[in-house]
């Protein structure tokens, strides 16, 4: 108990010299109330404090056990310039850096994928309930969106792959 509940205690008991009467007129009354259910506490005392771990208690709990698995058994007497642990530090980074380089993988494949829906042409779900009109014109083909393709739309292909050799962009494989 602290000094002050303690102080507290003296002055409700007028210094501990109260007569026997009105002791037992108290306790008649502190009867009566804990029949009704009006106290908790039993025979009058302090409501009693239960004592545990605190939260700082348990943060030195835990940096206790980090430092038994990292640091008591390790062998420092060589480290005389107390230079760092590449195998540690590499324990310590490599889920980070993994991490990193997920999300990295994964925006390039999406950019991927995005680029290789736009190449083929695909315009995303097709609709049900869409009715085709009558009479409606063939469209001409239009080509591949790519950089020259203007320039060889009419071109037959062993023209274009004799163009290729010539350039040193595709190899003739002897036959």
């Amino acid at each position: 108990m602290s000094p002050d509940e303690e102080a507290a205690i003296r002055e409700d008991d007028g210094g501990g010299k109260k007569k026997k009467a009105d002791k037992k007129k108290d306790a008649a009354k502190g009867k009566k109330k804990g029949k009704k259910g009006g106290g908790d506490d039993e025979g009058g005392g302090l409501p009693s404090v239960k004592f545990g771990p605190t939260e700082f208690v348990r943060f030195f709990d835990e940096e206790y056990d980090v430092f038994n698995e990292a640091w008591a058994h390790r062998d420092e007497t060589d480290n005389y310039k107390q230079e760092h642990d590449v195998a540690m530090a590499k324990d310590e980074i490599m889920p980070v850096l993994e991490e990193e380089y997920k999300m990295q993988v994964d925006d390039m494949i999406k950019m991927e994928l995005e680029n290789m829906k736009m190449l083929s042409g695909a315009k995303g779900k097709k609709k049900k309930g869409k009715k085709k009109k009558k009479g409606k014109k063939k469209k001409k083909k239009k080509g591949l969106k790519l950089p020259g393709y203007k320039m060889i739309k009419e071109m037959q292909k062993e023209d274009i792959l004799l163009q290729l050799i010539q350039y040193n962009i595709v190899k003739k494989i002897p036959a």
